[in-house]
């Protein structure tokens, strides 16, 4: 079973049980049995992750192919390589990536939290040197004074595993599951697009510039808007962000400006420099809050780049937050490889997409690489959403820009030999 069908039947589970302060403990069989099966994906998707983007595979030149056997016999490394086990493996994609301070929305139609934050981090509790992970999630304890809670999903999975019985009532409870799962939902992202060297979406796409859902009905990643120059100095833009609780670390996607826009915003900046060699930041609060000369050339270069941001939003990007400061971004350093704005990122195949009708046969792959297949019953061109049935579900519905693949199912005709006698 896949994500987006574990998700699903955990939606099923929130029309009968309401998803609130009250009810996050409920527990029962098919909630324990569900977080089994959820953390036994993490286990599986964490092994993939280690192996692809952490300590990969070596090549065995006998066979030009990845080689288990060569893999489980390497000599250098063999301790690192052969620990399997999943809470080791997540610890060295916390130290990529910092899964620790990753946070997750949780959706407002779902989830009716008043005392606990709907914002949650499913690794929230990284702890080493006790091999503890788990997710955090804060209460309202007073006017002034939020409580952290820790939900220890990986504790309920074990308890689970070993003592399934008497640890129900404990740990096979809704909350749990949820943290289980949105822990899941992030690692698939992350396996998915680190390292990519792509852009996820483009500012056109999003229905929202704060938070991405990537097709999910529970789930949403925080969007960092990473377009400001570090040249601008902006103390009130700085103290508000504080305020409201902005931090690029939470964040799993970045917002940054398309490539060329950058590049044109840099040029006048170096062109400010080599006029101005004793200027090494602009403080912008003045050009807002105080009386100013609008013919310097601070202002004048201010002006230029704002008009610019301005005039090219809708071309900026998003991509994968992989805890890299702005200079780093691969995007403005990179040569080669670059996407324009107005392609599509992820080999979604617009042409397929306006030809779709219902009756059509297909089949298609998930931003969260989830594999499926099914008949169109439901398709409207203008309309986001896509209904299909499945083996499984008489309709299944999933967002279009949730597609990454997606073609036609070839229909082999069976043949036969005529018996001429």
């Amino acid at each position: 079973m896949g994500y987006n069908k574990i998700e699903k039947r955990i939606i099923e589970l929130s029309h009968s049980i309401s998803f609130d302060d009250q009810q996050m403990y409920v527990y029962s069989n098919e909630i324990a049995d569900l977080l089994l099966l959820t953390v036994s994906k993490i286990e599986s998707i964490a092994k993939d992750f280690y192996e692809a983007k952490i300590y990969p595979y070596n090549v065995d030149k006998n066979n030009t192919e990845y080689s288990d056997e060569y893999f489980h016999h390497e000599k250098a490394n063999q301790k690192i390589r052969t620990d399997w086990r999943y809470k080791n493996r997540l610890s060295h994609i916390n130290k990529k990536i910092n899964l620790k301070d990753k946070g997750i929305n949780l959706n407002d139609n779902i989830f009716k939290f008043i005392k606990h934050n709907k914002e949650i981090k499913p690794f929230g509790l990284f702890d080493d040197s006790k091999s503890e992970i788990g997710g955090t999630i804060s209460k309202k304890r007073n006017e002034n004074k939020d409580e952290i809670v820790i939900i220890d999903w990986t504790e309920a999975y074990n308890d689970l595993k070993h003592n399934y019985i008497d640890s129900i009532p404990k740990y096979g409870n809704i909350i749990h599951l949820v943290f289980a799962l949105s822990a899941l939902y992030l690692l698939i992202i992350y396996y998915e697009f680190t390292d990519s060297y792509r852009y996820i979406y483009s500012h056109e796409e999003l229905e929202s510039y704060y938070e991405e859902s990537f097709g999910s009905e529970l789930f949403s990643v925080i969007i960092h808007n990473n377009t400001e120059l570090e040249f601008f100095k902006n103390d009130q833009k700085e103290m508000i962000s504080r305020i409201e609780g902005e931090d690029i670390n939470k964040s799993t996607l970045l917002m940054i400006q398309h490539p060329k826009v950058y590049s044109q915003m840099q040029m006048k900046i170096n062109e400010f420099k080599v006029k101005n060699p004793d200027v090494s930041q602009i403080d912008t609060d003045k050009f807002y809050f105080s009386s100013f000369d609008n013919n310097s050339d601070e202002y004048k270069l201010f002006t230029e780049v704002d008009k610019l941001d301005r005039k090219y939003i809708r071309s900026r990007q998003i991509i994968l937050n992989e805890g890299k400061s702005e200079k780093e971004i691969w995007v403005y350093n990179r040569n080669g490889g670059i996407i324009e704005f107005h392609e599509k990122f992820i080999n979604r195949t617009t042409k397929f997409l306006t030809q779709i009708k219902v009756g059509d046969k297909i089949e298609l792959y998930t931003l969260m690489n989830e594999y499926i297949t099914g008949e169109v019953i439901k398709y409207n061109m203008i309309e986001n959403m896509i209904i299909l049935k499945t083996d499984e579900f008489d309709s299944f519905s999933l967002p279009k820009t949730n597609i990454k693949r997606i073609r036609n199912v070839k229909i082999e005709t069976p043949t036969s030999k005529i018996d001429e006698n």
